[in-house]
């Protein structure tokens, strides 16, 4: 049975991707540095293996890697992310330099290095290409289940707060790239792709709120927020100043039409189109309902 060590396994996507590898018959293993936490502990009642490590602590790192065949890497956004990253690598040359390592990047608006998130994915992915380890990078865009953080606007007065002006994106649900990476880490052939994973249209804010609006019963208006207010928002939320600027950077690129192309890498990866932002807000909905 193969072994995939997911670090990162206890994030939006790694929490779909785990139960995803178990189905599909992988013994898993995932890092964290906490596998006492609520999330560690229900992927370990699901069959995965917790143990405790950090991408800070080289030792915890080999010990993890041991007797991998695939690697998941899913990075947090931080200021440290190239220096994470960096150091999932160097452990993979030392410690299992003949397992294969899919990277969970990201498809930033264009250019991909003109926001601070954008070049720390690509600085990243150049990293893994000139590795010499087999590696797959997947790139999606702008997650639906982000528009959850603005769920509380559209409790309290209807209107869906968001900083995109009139831009539309081809947004996806995470479930979608959970069920992408698991194809890719369970079949063989995909060494030395980039998959860029989009959902099925270029939807603006307008759409979404339509979406909410039928899912949820009460009527909901995008209302677009300043780039500037919407930073403040999420630093008042008690996000670090650093991240809240690299979000708003890259929701100034997609309000700018900084990347609307949609692709099939979805479609065909998992055999079946992505899922649509009424998908989404059925699933969802209770999530913005009072």
């Amino acid at each position: 049975m193969a072994v995939t060590l997911v670090i990162g396994g206890t994030g939006n996507v790694g929490q779909a991707l785990v139960p995803g590898l178990l189905e599909s018959g992988q013994s898993v293993r995932v890092l964290t540095r906490n596998p006492e936490g609520e999330v560690a502990q229900r992927l370990a009642e699901a069959g995965a293996e917790v143990v405790r490590g950090d991408l800070d602590d080289a030792a915890s790192l080999d010990a993890a890697l041991a007797g991998v065949d695939k690697v998941a890497l899913i990075t947090t956004p931080s200021p440290h992310q190239l220096d994470h990253a960096g150091a999932a690598i160097e452990a993979m040359k030392r410690s299992a330099p003949e397992a294969h390592l899919v990277r969970m990047s990201a498809r930033t608006p264009e250019p991909m290095d003109g926001t601070e998130l954008g070049r720390h994915h690509a600085e990243i992915d150049d990293a893994i290409q000139s590795s010499g380890l087999s590696w797959t990078i997947v790139r999606p865009t702008f997650f639906m289940q982000n528009l959850i953080g603005a769920a509380g606007g559209v409790i309290s007065d209807g209107n869906l707060y968001q900083p995109f002006k009139d831009g539309v994106l081809p947004m996806i649900d995470v479930r979608d790239v959970a069920e992408s990476l698991v194809v890719l880490l369970t079949t063989e052939g995909h060494e030395r792709e980039i998959n860029v994973l989009t959902g099925p249209e270029a939807i603006g804010m307008g759409r979404v709120a339509e979406a909410l609006t039928k899912a949820t019963g009460n009527k909901v208006t995008y209302v677009d927020v300043p780039i500037e207010a919407a930073e403040q928002s999420f630093v008042e939320a008690g996000f670090p100043q650093w991240i809240a600027h690299a979000f708003c950077e890259l929701f100034e690129g997609f309000a700018n039409n900084g990347w609307t192309t949609v692709t099939k890498g979805v479609d065909e990866l998992t055999g079946h189109t992505p899922r649509t932002v009424d998908d989404f807000a059925a699933d969802f909905g209770s999530f913005f309902s009072p």
